[in-house]
């Protein structure tokens, strides 16, 4: 059998392109939630670090914006968590990440200023 070249259809270069696209946007889509444990853990380290700061600039106690730091750090590290177990659902690691690790850094400076100040006080 013999294909004659008039027998044979053009192809619709548009419809492909079309359908490549339409394809890979359906790829795209994410209908993944953000995890909100990591976005409120990341606002709780921040409110606690502005907190810290305002308190330790009038000579108060620091315990109160610790403890909502330590809260910041604790909600990271558990969104990190919820993140790892179900991927399908959550997104957001950034959150916790910076929520963990900024936290962390900050209450180790809050931490080691505080040595500080007591050690200047017994001197």
């Amino acid at each position: 059998m013999v294909i004659k070249p008039d027998s044979i259809s053009p192809v619709n270069q548009d419809s492909i392109v079309h359908d490549y696209q339409k394809a890979e946007a359906v790829e795209d889509e994410d209908n993944r939630k953000i995890e909100p444990f990591g976005v409120l853990g990341l606002g709780l380290g921040v409110a606690g670090v502005i907190a810290t700061i305002l308190i330790l600039d009038a000579g108060g106690v620091i315990v109160l914006p610790l403890l909502v730091i330590l809260a910041g750090m604790g909600l990271g590290i558990f969104s990190l968590i919820r993140i790892r177990k179900n991927k399908k659902k959550w997104k957001g690691k950034g959150f916790a990440i910076a929520a963990t690790s900024i936290v962390g850094i900050v209450l180790a400076a809050a931490m080691l200023f505080a040595i500080i100040l007591a050690s200047a006080d017994l001197s």
